[in-house]
C-alpha cells in the first residue's frame, strides 16, 4: 500500500479522517495508524471517483452563499422626515422638563410619569435618555393625524394636515430619488 499516489480528483483530507476513524471504529484490531493507511488508499484506487465521492461534491456543514442581488437602498418614510426635523426641539423640551422647569406640557408631564423619571433639582448634568424622545415624537406623530378636536381652529386643523401632508411628499421624493439612483446606477 503506497501512501504517497496520486489522484486525479482531489480528496479532501477531512474526508479521508472521517473514513480511517469509520475504519478504526469497525475494526478495533487495527490501530488509527493503518486505517490512514487504509483510507488513503482508497482515496488514490480510484474507488471513491467510481462511488461519486470527491472533494468537491461533498457537503459540508456550511451552506453554499447565494449570490446577492443588487437592491436599492430603503428610503425614508415620513415620520422619519418628522422626526429629523424635530427631534431638537423635542429634546430641548425634554431636557428642560427633567431640569425642573415648570409649566410643560401635558404629554411631556405623562410621558416622564409614565417612565419614572424624576426632575434633577440639584444641578447634575441632565441626559434625555432616546427612548423618551422617540416615544414623545411618536405621540405627536399620532396626533398629526387625528380628526379635528375639540377647542380646535379650522386653521389649526387645516394647518396640522398640511403638516403632515408635507412630510408625506417628502417621504414620496424620497423613495422616488433612491429608486433613480439605484436605476442611474445599475443599468
Amino acid at each position: 500500500m503506497s501512501l504517497t499516489t496520486t489522484t486525479t480528483a482531489p480528496i479532501d483530507s477531512s474526508l479521508i479522517f472521517k473514513m480511517a476513524a469509520t475504519v478504526a471504529e469497525k475494526n478495533p484490531e487495527l490501530d488509527m495508524e493503518k486505517a490512514m493507511a487504509i483510507a488513503q488508499e482508497f482515496a488514490t484506487s480510484g474507488f471513491m471517483e467510481h462511488l461519486g465521492i470527491n472533494s468537491r461534491n461533498i457537503q459540508t456543514d456550511s451552506k453554499p452563499k447565494k449570490e446577492k442581488k443588487p437592491v436599492p437602498k430603503r428610503h425614508k418614510n415620513a415620520y422619519m422626515f418628522y422626526l429629523s426635523q424635530h427631534r431638537g426641539a423635542i429634546t430641548k423640551e425634554l431636557h428642560s422638563a427633567i431640569a425642573g422647569a415648570e409649566n410643560q406640557p401635558s404629554d411631556i408631564t405623562q410621558l416622564l410619569s409614565d417612565n419614572g423619571v424624576e426632575k434633577v433639582t440639584d444641578g447634575s448634568e441632565v441626559k434625555v435618555p432616546v427612548k423618551l424622545v422617540t416615544k414623545l415624537a411618536g405621540t405627536r406623530w399620532k396626533k398629526l393625524a387625528l380628526d379635528r378636536q375639540d377647542g380646535e381652529s379650522e386653521d389649526d386643523h387645516a394647518a396640522r394636515i398640511q403638516q403632515k401632508k408635507s412630510f408625506e411628499d417628502m417621504a414620496e421624493a424620497d423613495k422616488a430619488q433612491k429608486k433613480a439612483d439605484f436605476d442611474a446606477q445599475n443599468s
